[in-house]
Order: structure tokens, then C-alpha cells, then sequence
């Protein structure tokens, strides 16, 4: 995903992110990348079967994740969302 700033833009993907202070340089960012899919497939078996440790901790995970899945609970109830993360709940809802 790219996000475009009056100064700048940023580049992220799964491997990481670029930031490129002008937006001139961006096009490069997208012909150095390549798909992580297999690593992280790779990474996620390996945890299972104990060989590993997680990259990252299971509320780094939650973080990263609720918004996307409150955009979805938004379309699909058609309702506008509030969000309380110190209590991790939509006030008047279900917990998360």
C-alpha cells in the first residue's frame, strides 16, 4: 500500500516500508519488492510445530488488525462505530 503526502509518500508490503521524502522516487519502490507470502507461511508452520517463536506477540497482532476488522462490522451492520481500546470493546456491543 502506498500512502501519498504533500512532502512525501510511504511504501509498505509485507517485507516492510520505504519512506521517500519526494514522491518522484516512489516508482521505484514498486519494482523492488517481492511477494513474502512463502516466508510467512513458512514462519507461521514452524511456530505451530513449536520450532520457532513468533515475530511478533498475539496483541501486537490484535493491534494491527482491528481496525480492518471494524471497518468490516461498520459495512456489514451499516452502523458508524465507536471504539474503546483501553477496554477493547464497541460501547453497547460485543468485546473484542
Amino acid at each position: 500500500m502506498a500512502f501519498y503526502g504533500t512532502n512525501g509518500s510511504i511504501f509498505a508490503d509485507r517485507i516492510g516500508y520505504e519512506v521517500y521524502p519526494d514522491n518522484d522516487n516512489l516508482a521505484r519502490a514498486f519494482k523492488n519488492t517481492t511477494d513474502a507470502t512463502g516466508l510467512h507461511a513458512k514462519h507461521f508452520v514452524a511456530c505451530i510445530r513449536g520450532l520457532e517463536k513468533p515475530k511478533a506477540e498475539i496483541e501486537v497482532g490484535h493491534r494491527a488488525t482491528v481496525v480492518a476488522h471494524l471497518g468490516n462490522i461498520a459495512l456489514w451492520t451499516g452502523k458508524k462505530l465507536k471504539w474503546d481500546g483501553g477496554e477493547g470493546a464497541i460501547p453497547g456491543g460485543a468485546r473484542g
